[in-house]
């Protein structure tokens, strides 16, 4: 399967703290190359729209640059609750779906 990742704006902080307890804080988000390359596409994508520097993003969200950087370019295989952070530094909630692959 397919997992897509949205980010919609617009959303609180208790709409990010509802998904996280539906998700374990501490599982492994994906590890397929393709899945982390369309996150971080999309992190990127957003922080851009949001006027943000990486290294802006990277201390809203309490995380290293570099962090932040290693996602972006889907080089990196992070936690679930990483992505709660920067999705909370970038004023979004998370709507996660699974989409079959032809």
């Amino acid at each position: 399967m397919n997992g897509t990742v949205l980010f919609t704006t617009l959303a609180t902080d208790t709409d990010i703290q509802l998904i996280h307890r539906e998700i374990m804080a501490n599982s492994k988000i994906m590890s397929n190359p393709t899945h982390l390359e369309h996150i971080g596409s999309n992190i990127k994508e957003l922080r851009r729209f949001r006027k943000l520097t990486q290294q802006e993003l990277a201390e809203a969200a309490g995380l290293r640059l570099a962090t932040i950087s290693d996602i972006e370019l889907g080089k990196a295989n992070f936690q679930f609750n990483t992505l709660v952070r920067i999705a909370s530094a970038l004023n979004c909630y998370l709507d996660i779906s699974f989409t079959p692959t032809k």
